[in-house]
């Protein structure tokens, strides 16, 4: 049932979009308010974008010299910036390392953040930690 009722949306959906055009005279374009001269982004390069986002996502959670669920990824037109608050110089120095070698990235931006005191609650006196003594 859920089947067929997304089937009708899609083909309703693709119905509505192409009424315009069948409404406008021979030779005519239909337009969506966007010039697609100007659009910086299609839906392809969307699409590869989340993909790479994902992909260094990934690969920053899994390392074991980056805490990547502390770190922000945003990439658009393949270029990745990298934001968000990380324990040392030698973290953020890892994870733009782990973004520029990851497929699909052209250029990374790291405007990643050293803490001067880091209060991450799995922090066990490792790298950042100060002693109270």
């Amino acid at each position: 049932m859920k089947a067929g009722l997304f089937k009708t949306l899609i083909i309703a959906g693709a119905g509505i979009g192409l009424a315009p055009a069948g409404l406008m005279a021979e030779g005519q374009v239909p337009t969506t308010g966007v010039n697609p001269e100007t659009q910086s982004e299609t839906i392809g390069q969307k699409i590869n974008d989340a993909t790479t986002t994902a992909r260094v996502k990934s690969r920053l959670i899994i390392n074991e010299n980056t805490d990547g669920l502390r770190i922000n990824v945003d990439t658009r037109n393949s270029e990745v910036t990298l934001n968000g608050t990380v324990k040392s110089e030698t973290e953020k120095s890892h994870a733009e390392d782990i973004a520029r070698s990851t497929n699909g990235v052209r250029s990374v931006q790291n405007q990643l953040k050293v803490a001067s005191r880091f209060d991450g609650s799995s922090d066990s006196g490792g790298i950042g930690s100060e002693s109270t003594n």
